[in-house]
């Protein structure tokens, strides 16, 4: 089964949108590994926190 890179995108978009709805605390981590420029995996985790974290900012890192 060929699957486009924007099939990848959408997919991991609804993961991230239905996570972040459903759960207060956490990371959501999403991995899309490419062969040739071609997605040939999507690996989503979910990861909960067990202590709640203070620092309200949000953060980007690259």
């Amino acid at each position: 089964m060929i699957v486009t890179l924007d099939e990848v995108l959408d997919e991991s978009e609804k993961y991230v949108r239905k996570m972040a709805e459903e759960k207060r605390y956490g990371d959501i981590t999403v991995t899309v590994t490419l062969h040739d420029g071609m997605p040939v995996k999507l690996s989503t985790a979910f990861c909960e926190h067990l202590a709640r974290r203070t620092l309200k900012k949000f953060t980007v890192q690259k």
